[in-house]
């Protein structure tokens, strides 16, 4: 969804998921006092680094400085001022790092996808009174077979560095039991936030999406008051979340990823029987 929204001429987005709701404690200590002028300017440093390269424990503003021309964050930090007009709270700040970049980008909208902020709607919502969501639930038993092949590929694919294997195998945790209790656990949390926001939210079976993309784009685009265009089904160049970055293309949108679980577990389950 993220690949096929981010194809529309108006929207501008996050590269992959800030995770800038869950992670806000941890934000606040790092940058306890934004009232000062110095601290300010870093956090918004530190915004446009995970807009722009995604959340990482690793995270890096010096390296938006890096790759960017001289006065980039002093631009950036300049409308975040003017924008805010002396309210620092972070997560007003942090959406207008976001105007900002989307700005830059000559864009109208922004967009972030970030799956557990579904935990934060209320905040969001507090900070972004206008935000939109787009809620898309997928069978449990497909994602517990995405998890398991993701897992798998730290240590039996050359995708990762030695160094990065030991960090890339906590982060991608799978956990059948765990994993089930979270994919219950959100959708509780949806279904409350849906009951106070309704108006804010529309949901799609991941299954009725890839199966039906152009009728689900075209429904989701009048929800977000944009103009549809078929282009927007045009994926193969993008970067989904699964895509293998040594290949130069990527099939799009496909329905083979449904019923993943049949051919992940019940071959695992004959397994166990044969022995």
């Amino acid at each position: 969804m993220l690949n096929i929204l981010k194809r529309h001429k108006d929207i501008y987005a996050s590269y992959g998921e800030t995770k800038f709701f869950d992670f806000l404690p941890m934000i606040r200590s790092q940058y306890p006092n934004l009232s000062d002028d110095q601290i300010f300017k870093e956090f918004i440093g530190y915004a446009a680094e995970i807009i722009q390269h995604s959340f990482s424990f690793e995270s890096n503003p010096s390296r938006i400085q890096r790759q960017t021309p001289n006065n980039y964050l002093e631009y950036i930090t300049a409308g975040v001022i003017a924008e805010v007009d002396g309210n620092r709270d972070y997560g007003i700040t942090f959406r207008s790092v976001f105007n900002q970049l989307t700005r830059l980008t000559g864009k109208k909208r922004w967009l972030e996808k970030t799956p557990s902020h579904i935990y934060h709607i209320d905040k969001i919502i507090h900070c972004i009174p206008n935000a939109k969501f787009v809620e898309i639930v997928r069978d449990p038993r497909d994602i517990l077979a995405s998890k398991k092949t993701r897992k798998d590929t730290v240590w039996l694919t050359d995708r990762y560095r030695p160094n990065q294997r030991k960090r890339k195998d906590y982060e991608k945790a799978y956990d059948p039991l765990w994993d089930s209790l979270a994919w219950k656990s959100a959708i509780r949390t949806s279904n409350t936030a849906k009951s106070k926001f309704g108006d804010s939210f529309i949901s799609v079976r991941y299954e009725d999406l890839v199966i039906d993309p152009h009728m689900w784009v075209e429904k989701i685009s009048v929800f977000l008051a944009l103009d549809f265009s078929s282009s927007m089904l045009d994926v193969s160049q993008g970067i989904p979340a699964e895509w293998d970055k040594k290949r130069t293309l990527h099939p799009g949108i496909v329905t083979n990823s449904v019923g993943r679980w049949k051919k992940h577990f019940l071959q695992l389950i004959l397994f166990y029987v044969k022995d």
